[in-house]
């Protein structure tokens, strides 16, 4: 209905064309002082930024906050928008012509700042609780922990049916729905060659901020998520490593087979790889086959990976998928993809 990019490089200063068709688009945050960009809006409207938390679920909403106008105002100052609409209009007609307000502004940072610390204290907290009922062992004896694998009875595990997920893959990593948190979010138990080290929850709902939380004192930028087979001194050189961002993509290419005796995954959980996570992926295997979602953030990560795996010399092949990111793939198309680098 709306042309979105013309939306974003008249609030956020970018400079998308028509051939930039993505399912999302990341921009420089127009709600706060963005040196980085972390907003995210999808070709239909929803949007989110993961450093403020700032989101909504229909374009009007983001017009509505931006410029604190009225639902029926926030219409009207998209109506030149509207797609068809490109060469009716008039310059003064744009988003331009409005100021939005100044959010480099010292007391509005201050009073930013002060609330998202208190929500990610608050969400630390639980995160914490949550940890710690887990390594004592009592996660699983609460009522509220969810731990029937085979039917989507909560909306947290329901969400992971939906996305194709299937029960064995489910219980193999440990997923769990703790029903005691009121958005549900996804708990998966931080683990790489079977040796849990952490504790991460993931929001099924990614316009709720913050949309992933890790334990406190752990940077998701510096994990490294994933298996390798059992006795890599006996495979050597052999295994091939496939590196993935997020732990979705990684458990939905497990479920597809790759889990190979000689087949080692693992996800970065996040676009910009640390030299510490390069350093552990250095030393798990010689050639590896990096499969990052096709959008700008999968861009930045194989950029990031190339970069920092520069000083290894490893062999690195890039797995071009024929959808965003790997859960959206079938199994076929998973497999085909894989074979055309092979």
């Amino acid at each position: 209905m709306w042309d979105i990019k013309r939306v974003l490089n008249d609030t956020c200063g970018t400079q998308f064309t028509d051939e930039d068709e993505q399912e999302e688009y990341l921009a420089p945050c127009p709600f706060h002082y963005d040196t980085h960009p972390s907003f995210y809006m999808s070709n239909e409207g929803k949007f989110y930024c993961q450093a403020c938390g700032t989101g909504g679920y229909w374009l009007v909403q983001y017009i509505m906050q931006l410029y604190g106008q009225s639902e029926l105002q926030a219409l009207d100052t998209l109506f030149p928008y509207t797609i068809g609409n490109e060469d009716v209009f008039a310059a003064n007609d744009s988003l331009l012509s409005l100021a939005p307000p100044d959010r480099s502004d010292a007391d509005t940072l201050s009073a930013t700042h002060k609330i998202k610390a208190a929500l990610l204290e608050e969400r630390h907290q639980n995160n914490l609780r949550a940890a710690c009922e887990y390594a004592r062992g009592n996660f699983y004896n609460d009522p509220l922990a969810f731990t029937d694998w085979e039917h989507a009875q909560s909306p947290g595990m329901h969400s992971m049916f939906a996305r194709g997920f299937l029960a064995d893959t489910m219980q193999h990593f440990h997923v769990a729905d703790w029903q005691r948190f009121p958005d549900h979010p996804i708990f998966i138990p931080l683990q790489c060659n079977d040796v849990i080290y952490g504790y991460q929850q993931r929001r099924i709902d990614k316009h709720v901020w913050p949309k992933f939380m890790t334990m406190m004192g752990m940077r998701k930028s510096d994990n490294v998520y994933g298996y390798a087979p059992v006795d890599m001194a006996c495979v050597g050189s052999d295994v091939l490593g496939l590196v993935v961002e997020g732990m979705l993509d990684l458990m939905m290419a497990w479920q597809y087979g790759w889990r190979q005796e000689t087949h080692a995954a693992f996800a970065i959980l996040g676009s910009d790889v640390s030299c510490n996570q390069a350093l552990m992926l250095a030393s798990s295997c010689d050639r590896y086959l990096i499969a990052t979602d096709m959008d700008s953030a999968g861009e930045l990560a194989y950029h990031s990976f190339l970069k920092r795996m520069a000083p290894y010399t490893k062999a690195i092949q890039r797995v071009q998928l024929p959808a965003k990111d790997i859960a959206l793939c079938t199994r076929a198309e998973f497999w085909q993809a894989i074979e055309r680098v092979l």
